[in-house]
């Protein structure tokens, strides 16, 4: 009887390429449930001023014709990243897009839920109460990009 031998194949770790950025560390989340700063980050990403951001105003040019009808933040997807004493959190939230348009002479209206990430901060609290801050957010405009 002849036995194979199994060759093994060694693989490195894929390097970013020009243009790339490295790979984002892990971050731990954890369930953010302290009502009050909850109620925080969702007011904030509700008030966060998308269309004036350059990222999403690229996207826009692709998505004629839009508008940004609402933004709600995904109360079970808001979540402290980072360690104890970090002030950050993730959330996710759904970005209402209204696509306005004429067909056939009518117009049509309707509106569209685009999934988004948001990353931000908590400040120091304002008369006892904590303000959250939107750093960054990401919608994905994948299913309407296709």
């Amino acid at each position: 009887m002849v036995e194979k031998q199994m060759k093994t194949r060694r693989t490195a770790r894929a390097q970013p390429g020009p243009g790339e950025s490295p790979a984002r560390p892990l971050v731990a989340l954890r369930r953010l449930d302290d009502r009050e700063k909850r109620d925080a980050v969702m007011a904030a990403i509700s008030a966060f001023p998308l269309g004036q951001d350059p990222q999403w105003q690229k996207l826009a040019k692709r998505l004629q014709p839009t508008s940004i009808d609402e933004i709600d933040a995904v109360p079970e997807g808001i979540f402290a990243s980072g360690s104890e004493t970090d002030k950050t959190f993730a959330a996710a939230a759904t970005v209402y897009v209204r696509w306005d348009d004429e067909i056939d002479g009518r117009h049509t209206s309707s509106v569209e839920g685009l999934p988004a990430e948001v990353k931000g901060h908590f400040t120091d609290a304002r008369d006892g109460a904590p303000v959250a801050v939107v750093d960054a957010m990401s919608v994905d405009a994948a299913s309407v990009l296709e």
